[in-house]
C-alpha cells in the first residue's frame, strides 16, 4: 500500500513544489484585488491539471508494466492498489489549490480546521476499510477523497472571489484531453498487446498518450485562445 500511495502522489509532489512558490506570493500580493486574484488562481490550477493529470492516467491505463519497472516483477501487488487509489490520484491535481489560497489570504487557522475535520473522517474511513486489508484501505482513501473534494473547496471558497466555476472552467478541457489520451493508449494495448520487455511496453504507452493529449486539446475549438488567456502569467506587483 505504501509504495501505490507514493507512486499515485508522486506527480502532484513534482508539481506542488515549483508551482507553490509562484502561486502563493503571486496570489498574496493581488489578494486584494478580485478579478486579479481569481485569474491568478485559474492561472496556476490549469497549469497543475494540465500537467498533472496526464502522468496519473499514465500510471492508471500501463499500471503493471510501470510497476515492473520501477519496483521490479515481484511487486505485482502493487498495481491493484494503485488502480483503486487512482481516484484520489486525479483529484489531487488540484488537491494544493486551496493550501495556495489558505496561505495567500493568511487564514491559515480555517485550514486547520478543515484538516482537523479530514483527518478524522479520514481515519473512520481507514478503520473501516481495513477489515478487508489494503484494498480496503485504498478504497477508502478514494472514496474519502471524492466525498470531501467538494465540501474542502467550499470551505475553503468561502467569504473569497472564488466559486466553483472557477475549478470547472478550466478543469473540463485537460480532463477530455486526458480521457481521449487513455482512450488511445488502451486501444493500443488491446490491439498490440502488452507482451515484451516491460520498459518497451511504457515506452510505446508514454508515446500514444503523448500524442492522444495533445490531440485531446487542439480537437476542441477554441484551444488557442483558452489558453492564451489562462496561461498568460499573472505579474507579481511591484
Amino acid at each position: 500500500y505504501n509504495k501505490a500511495f507514493r507512486l499515485v502522489g508522486l506527480p502532484q509532489e513534482a508539481l506542488n513544489w515549483p508551482l507553490s512558490r509562484l502561486a502563493v506570493p503571486i496570489m498574496a500580493q493581488v489578494r486584494d484585488r478580485p478579478a486579479e486574484f481569481v485569474r491568478a488562481f485559474r492561472h496556476f490550477n490549469l497549469s497543475s491539471m494540465a500537467l498533472g493529470l496526464p502522468c496519473v492516467v499514465f500510471l492508471l491505463v500501463s499500471t503493471d508494466q510501470i510497476v515492473a519497472v520501477l519496483y521490479g516483477p515481484q511487486w505485482t501487488e502493487v498495481g491493484p492498489l494503485l488502480r483503486l487509489l487512482g481516484v484520489m490520484g486525479l483529484l489531487n491535481t488540484f488537491l494544493f489549490a486551496a493550501g495556495w489560497v489558505y496561505t495567500a489570504l493568511g487564514t491559515v487557522r480555517r485550514q486547520l480546521y478543515w484538516d482537523i475535520f479530514n483527518l478524522a473522517v479520514l481515519t473512520v474511513a481507514f478503520l473501516i476499510g481495513a477489515r478487508w486489508g489494503a484494498p480496503g484501505v485504498a478504497f477508502a482513501a478514494s472514496a474519502t477523497c471524492v466525498a470531501l473534494r467538494i465540501p474542502a473547496l467550499t470551505f475553503c471558497f468561502h467569504g473569497t472571489p472564488l466559486r466553483q466555476r472557477d475549478i470547472g472552467g478550466v478543469l473540463w478541457r485537460p480532463l477530455l484531453a486526458a480521457g481521449l489520451a487513455a482512450g488511445l493508449v488502451l486501444g493500443v494495448r488491446s490491439a498490440g498487446g502488452t507482451s515484451g520487455p516491460a520498459l518497451g511496453v511504457v515506452l510505446r504507452d508514454g508515446i500514444v498518450l503523448a500524442v492522444g493529449y495533445v490531440l485531446g486539446w487542439v480537437l476542441v475549438p477554441g484551444w488557442k485562445n483558452f489558453l492564451r488567456h489562462e496561461l498568460r502569467r499573472p505579474e507579481p506587483v511591484p
